[in-house]
């Protein structure tokens, strides 16, 4: 967050203040916060369960002293930490035995990450052609954008059909000589849909490109989907043709952030990942993420949450979340001037209204104390929900019948808000 200049500043502290003192002000700083641990905001916080939850922190705290970046010299625990998460994703999403990965600090680190080595292996193959291109879907996430921008790469999106999943036929043609990357989503963030991975990795395999599975909404939820018999179509690096894949453990994996993970199909493109540079005075300097020093506690309490649940653990909060999605999705349905802009296929919702200003209705929902998260392209209403958000179901559908019946009792209502994140 950038501060605004033109605010007063707050000076640098002459003395100490005690904890209790600082603990004070600090709630009196959080107060205003959206009520986000009673389900009164659509995202930015994920809950699988208490015990969980509890697990996660107390681990984090364990390893709070610890730092990341010193796993190969000093934090060899945290090392093995790394090494076993890796191993975890590797086997949830069927990686063959040439696959690696590495952790990260979050999605868009691993995206960038991602691109970096789709963009080295084609530098291997075509150095000539000019500014390289990736084509991903319309609904890919910012974060492609971010990394092309970095790496000054063209990003092409390619059109979505009425499902709200990527148009192949669309996305291919937009492929020339020099793109180096396609990218698909499991699911997109905006509207809660898995893109057709399978007809992605056709045309992978039949141009000889890289293809990348942004995974990192819904990566460590959908597996479990799958094992309750939820309807998911295959995204993972079980499928010949896709190259990487990113996956969010500090979303529905539950554990503490920041921590994200990517993983390669082959080893050698983890290494085409990694940044090194020899020439400084305190000798070679190697990394596998951007970041340098990372926080090991989010690393000891993603690995402490993924054995605190299980398997076992993550297919009964799936079936929970499944459970509890659908009957958003009922509620939201039965009332009048509202529908869903897509079918939902793991736990995000999007739903918008053909006859009222949605965004009036979202107004409404502030004013109930809701933050409601917002579309642009269709207009709609947004949430990604966890368990936070079973507790109040009855309530906010009932205080989104009431926001719907006043605007729609109002004929010429209409909202300045804007979809920003």
């Amino acid at each position: 967050m950038i501060k605004n200049i033109n605010l007063k500043r707050v000076k640098f502290p002459e003395k100490g203040k005690s904890w209790n003192k600082i603990n004070s002000e600090l709630d009196q700083i959080e107060e205003n916060d959206i009520d986000w641990k009673n389900g009164r905001s659509p995202l930015y916080v994920f809950k699988g369960n208490e015990e969980a939850s509890q697990v996660g922190e107390k681990a984090f705290m364990k390893f709070f002293h610890h730092n990341a970046l010193g796993g190969k010299r000093v934090f060899h625990g945290v090392k093995k930490l790394e090494e076993n998460i890796i191993d975890f994703g590797l086997d949830l999403f069927k990686a063959p035995s040439h696959s690696t990965g590495t952790i990260t600090t979050g999605g868009s680190e691993s995206i960038l990450l991602a691109v970096k080595a789709a963009r080295e292996k084609m530098k291997l193959k075509n150095k000539n052609f000019g500014l390289y291109n990736i084509v991903v879907p319309e609904s890919a996430h910012p974060a492609f954008d971010k990394a092309c921008c970095l790496m000054d790469i063209q990003i092409k999106r390619a059109n979505l059909l009425s499902s709200y999943k990527v148009n192949t036929h669309h996305l291919e043609s937009l492929v020339d000589k020099n793109t180096m990357m396609i990218v698909g989503s499991a699911p997109c963030f905006p509207h809660g849909v898995v893109d057709p991975i399978e007809d992605l990795a056709k045309i992978s395999t039949k141009l000889d490109l890289w293809l990348h599975v942004d995974a990192c909404v819904g990566g460590y939820i959908l597996p479990f989907f799958k094992m309750i018999g939820r309807k998911i179509s295959d995204f993972d690096l079980s499928l010949y043709g896709v190259s990487s894949l990113s996956a969010d453990l500090h979303k529905f994996a539950f554990c503490p952030k920041p921590i994200s993970t990517v993983f390669f199909k082959n080893n050698e493109d983890l290494e085409r990942s990694k940044f090194v540079f020899d020439y400084w005075g305190s000798g070679q300097f190697e990394t596998f993420t951007l970041s340098g020093t990372r926080a090991a506690g989010a690393v000891a309490g993603a690995w402490s949450v993924i054995n605190n649940l299980g398997k076992s653990g993550y297919i009964e909060i799936a079936g929970k979340l499944s459970s509890m999605t659908d009957q958003y999705v009922s509620g939201i349905e039965s009332i009048e001037h509202l529908l869903m802009v897509a079918k939902p296929e793991a736990t995000i919702i999007n739903y918008t209204s053909n006859t009222i200003d949605i965004f009036a209705v979202a107004e409404q929902l502030l004013k109930k104390k809701w933050l409601p998260g917002l579309t642009k392209r269709p207009k709609g209403i947004h949430s990604m929900m966890s368990m936070y958000h079973f507790p109040v179901l009855n309530d906010y559908i009932n205080d989104l019948d009431e926001a719907v019946t006043y605007v729609s009792k109002k004929k010429d209502i209409s909202s300045n808000l804007k979809a920003e994140y």
